[in-house]
């Protein structure tokens, strides 16, 4: 961790206000940055209590270090007080933007209302969907030297696809590159993919967020992935560069495959799964969130089964609206039938009229008499009709076999063409 003197506000300030701000030590580290303000008395313009981890509600820090770099802080929250000759206030954050100021400019800050007109999204995860061209390595010993030359040439930018998303059109750029590491006695050249979004109409914070968080969705349905974008450069109007880093979130190295997919469509496949998230409607957003909030940890068997079922169940009323239908109620039914391998995969031979009054009414029992079932009863017509005796291996049984035409039915709403036998097989979930 390194310390170096800093000024701090909770809004921003230019250099004719540096008088006005807090003085601050400012401390940056792998895990997060943390600021001890001076002045106690100073500090509660803050709202602070003394309940440790309290957020700052709608609260976000402005900081400049000793060469004037900018930093807000997105997340900072109170840590504590000390109370000395000269007392401060400790403060601390995992995510923030950090720019730069140029000696002759005036100090520009990254907020809420900052114009963005690009947006550059890494996640080392990319490298495993698209491939990178860009990387032809050539190493040859030169005559008469004791050096080896290793080459690599960088390809020309591919547009992925043109969303419409709030009556703004977003480019959508593949970025193959490549990082080169020197060590005593190797050299090594790393393939790299990035993507850079460019806005018709400028964005705020919030918008480019929304649009990241949806990019991390794409990755985890098409390589299931669990990581999620740390980095984010934004550039503005007026071509200031800031960039995001979310410290909370750590990479976690491991193999992925992009299963059941056809890999020489990686880039259609990419750009239509991202336009169906994009375009989610107020209406549809909390139905899709267990794709859309796929990091979380997971919940009960029976909350996760609600979940997919109620999501199923809003594909099916968005079809039939497109056809000018009405509500289905025993819709999965046409689902069962559709998934034939699947539902082998579960419940063998079981009839598919059965199996949806069974699912049908697993569902309504959960949302009306809560989670303990030992017994279902079967009803149909308001009337119960049987019982059906419940275990734990049945609920997991009827929970996987939910979730997974879920995510069969999403692909096919993005037009994706996807091995069924190949996805129940290898799928993690």
């Amino acid at each position: 961790m390194r310390s170096d003197f800093s000024f701090s506000y909770n809004k921003p300030f230019t250099r004719e206000t540096l008088n006005q701000c807090w003085d601050t030590i400012l401390d940056k580290s792998e895990t997060g940055i943390e600021l001890k303000v001076n002045n106690i008395e100073e500090a509660t313009v803050f709202n602070l209590t003394t309940k440790r981890g309290k957020l700052i509600e709608s609260k976000m820090l402005y900081v400049v270090d000793s060469k004037l770099n900018t930093f807000t802080l997105l997340n900072a929250f109170y840590k504590g007080s000390t109370y000395r000759a000269i007392s401060y206030s400790t403060l601390y954050a995992t995510k923030y933007v950090a720019g730069a100021t140029q000696p002759e400019k005036e100090i520009v800050h990254f907020t809420k209302k900052t114009k963005i007109k690009k947006m550059y999204y890494y996640q080392n995860d990319l490298n495993y969907i698209f491939n990178n061209p860009s990387v032809s390595v050539k190493r040859k010993i030169i005559p008469k030297s004791k050096y080896i030359s290793i080459e690599a040439n960088r390809k020309k930018d591919i547009l992925l696809g043109n969303i419409i998303i709030d009556n703004n059109e977003v480019k959508v750029f593949l970025i193959n590159s490549f990082n080169s590491t020197n060590f005593t006695r190797n050299i090594n050249v790393v393939p790299t993919n990035y993507l850079r979004l460019e806005f018709k109409h400028f964005v705020n914070f919030d918008f480019a967020y929304k649009i990241k968080r949806r990019i991390d969705t794409v990755l985890y349905m098409l390589i299931f992935t669990n990581n999620v974008s740390n980095k984010l450069e934004f550039v503005d109007t007026k071509k200031n560069i800031f960039i995001y880093f979310d410290l909370d979130s750590r990479h976690n190295e491991k193999v992925l495959t992009l299963p059941s997919f056809n890999s020489k469509k990686e880039n259609l496949i990419f750009i239509n799964l991202l336009n169906l998230f994009l375009n989610i409607t107020n209406e549809e957003i909390n139905a899709f969130l267990p794709f859309l909030d796929f990091y979380r940890n997971k919940p009960s068997v029976e909350i996760e089964f609600l979940e997919y079922y109620r999501m199923l169940e809003l594909i099916a009323k968005i079809k039939n609206q497109k056809l000018g239908k009405g509500k289905n109620p025993i819709f999965m039914l046409q689902l069962i039938n559709k998934h034939q391998y699947l539902k082998s995969q579960y419940f063998d031979n079981q009839l598919d009229e059965e199996l949806e009054e069974e699912l049908r009414s697993l569902r309504n029992y959960y949302s009306h008499e809560g989670y303990y079932l030992d017994l279902l009863p079967i009803v149909k017509n308001q009337k119960i009709i049987r019982y059906r005796t419940v275990d734990s291996q049945w609920k997991v049984d009827t929970k996987n076999f939910i979730k997974k035409i879920a995510y069969l039915e999403i692909y096919y709403m993005a037009e994706i063409k996807i091995d069924e036998m190949d996805f129940v097989i290898n799928a993690p979930i």
